[in-house]
This record gives C-alpha cells, structure tokens and sequence, in this order.
C-alpha cells in the first residue's frame, strides 16, 4: 500500500508547526525559515519571524530576515522590524534586511529614510543592497536621490552603476507619471549632475544627465498643456 506524499507533506508541517514552541531561538528561526519555504504563501508566519528578529540569537536574525525576504510583498508587516535589521551589529543581518526591503518593493516607502541611512554602512554589501532597495521603491524614493549622487563618485565600480540606475529609475518613473511637482527637484538634481559630470568616470552619468533632462522637457509640456 503506497503511502500518499500529501500524509508526509502533513506530517512535515505540523513538526515544523511543533518546532516553533522549542526552547531555542535557532530551532525556531529554522523552523519559521522551512515553513517559509514549505509554503511559500505564509502570512501567518510573519508574527514569529517578527518576534525572533526582534529578540534572538545573530544566527536566528539572519535566519529570520532570510525567510521574511522569501514572503517578498506578503512580508510588508515587517517592514518596521526589516528597518531595525539596517542598524544590527552584525554585517549579516543588515544585509539581510536590505533583502527584505528590496523583495518587498514600492511598498517599502517607509523604510526609505533608514536605505538612506544605509547607503552610509562600513560594509560594502549593505550599501549595495540599500541601493537596490531604494531603486525597488521607485518614484516614491526621491528624497534619496543626493544620497545616491554621493554614491555616484564611490571607487566601488558596482555601487556607482546601481546608484545611476536607482536614480534613472526615479527619475523615469516621475516622468511617466507626469509628476510634474517633481520638477524643481528635477532640476536641482540636473544642476548637481551637471557638477559631478566633469568628475565622473563612466559615460553613463551623461547618460543619466540626459535623462534628467529629457524627463524635465516632457514635464514641463504636461505642465504647459495644463495652464
């Protein structure tokens, strides 16, 4: 007699379900993490994730910023708690939440002050990933773009081309938009790149330059039409 799969599916389900009352954090981060995984769909597993970022062990933080990641837009609970993850002592978890904030997307606008704060990190990968998350947000990170033009002139050569394009994303997504409140700050930030042109090292600040500039003609004649 063959056993059906979905008997073992369910048997392997509620043992994880029984991990989660274990003693130690780690059992229970890893078992927060293979439900994660398990069902991939699993709102319900936010509230412990939540819990074990906030109060474990380094290695439970960063298992649990790992499966909040997996749930991508289903984790926007735990944006507040993947913003606290940016300022945890270990380099790993700061990482890790700068995932999180990235999977999750435009829905993590509130989070963008702390990518800001991000971009400013000792390590190397979480101003990446910072830089990532902010171009995942879109138009509603602006107020980022000078912490962005700051990193156009960092000497790591994939942080300055995933800050351009962060800002070209920003900038294009205004334009299509037709947020045509966003043209003073269009134009203060052609001004500023027009300044960093001359000291960039890749064609692609012109590049970014241009589309500033095409972005504020097409927002102006929106803007004119409406006069």
């Amino acid at each position: 007699m063959r056993i059906p799969i979905s008997l073992f599916r369910a048997r392997w389900r509620a043992a994880l379900l029984e991990a989660l009352e274990d003693q130690s954090g780690l059992v229970r981060a890893e078992a927060v993490d293979a439900l994660a995984h398990f069902d991939r769909h699993a709102p319900t597993l936010i509230p412990f994730l939540i819990e074990i970022l906030k109060n474990e062990s380094r290695a439970a933080r960063l298992h649990a910023a790992s499966a909040l990641r997996d749930l991508g837009e289903e984790a926007v609970p735990a944006i507040p708690t993947l913003m606290r993850a940016l300022t945890d002592e270990n380099e790993r978890v700061r990482h890790a939440g700068a995932l999180g904030l990235t999977a999750i997307g435009r829905l993590s606008e509130p989070a963008v002050p702390a990518l800001i704060e991000a971009t400013r990190d000792d390590s190397r990968e979480v101003r990446l990933q910072a830089v990532k998350a902010l171009a995942a947000v879109g138009p509603a990170a602006r107020s980022a773009i000078p912490a962005l033009i700051e990193e156009l002139m960092e000497e790591d050569v994939e942080i300055r081309l995933f800050a351009r394009a962060a800002i070209q994303t920003i900038v294009q997504s205004l334009s299509r938009r037709g947020a045509t409140d966003a043209l003073p700050d269009l134009k203060q930030l052609e001004r500023v790149l027009r300044r960093y042109e001359t000291a960039a090292t890749e064609q692609y600040t012109k590049i970014l330059v241009k589309a500033t500039r095409d972005a504020i003609l097409h927002l102006e004649e929106i803007a004119a039409s409406a006069r």
